[in-house]
């Protein structure tokens, strides 16, 4: 066994294998315990007691070899949310501020993802950093009244009747 100095300049002292668990307890009898564990060795240091976790070599081989069929996947969703967030700002640039703000917090009912949110916020601060460039609030403009015969449902224009 190999001795690993600490950097405190003591020496670490091999405390036996650990598991670290990463994932949800499972109370399943039929799972197996160490499904969702990390097999270490664990080591003490003899003078300030820091503790130093090294992985087993056959999990870290079998680590390599799930993350590298894994990356792809991983980069590919990176870039799809990179896209829509680009989209998102493109769209929501003539947004209000106040709309802006709805859309930012989130809420119950926003309609909008973590990546539209924070679109959103990025275009709050850019708005607060130079308040120039904020698109002016648009007046609400009521729309001409349509002609009475157009509210009934199936009807004819007078002239048609």
């Amino acid at each position: 066994m190999e001795e690993i100095k600490c950097s405190c300049g003591g020496m670490f002292q091999y405390l036996g294998p650990e598991f670290l668990r990463t994932g949800n307890i499972q109370f399943l009898v039929d799972k197996d315990v160490e499904e969702k564990c990390i097999p270490c060795q664990l080591y003490v240091c003899d003078q300030c007691r820091a503790l130093r976790l090294c992985a087993d070599t056959p999990w870290v081989v079998q680590r390599r070899a799930w993350w590298a069929q894994e990356r792809h996947h991983v980069e590919r969703n990176q870039q799809l949310d990179q896209n829509r967030f680009h989209a998102f700002l493109k769209t929501f640039a003539g947004f209000s501020s106040q709309k802006l703000e709805r859309i930012a917090g989130g809420g119950l009912f926003s309609g909008y993802d973590e990546v539209g949110q924070a679109a959103a916020r990025q275009l709050l601060e850019e708005r607060k950093a130079n308040p120039d460039a904020a698109p002016r609030e648009q007046e609400h403009v009521q729309p001409e009244p349509r002609p009475s015969w157009t509210r009934r449902k199936n009807s004819k224009p007078p002239w048609e009747r």
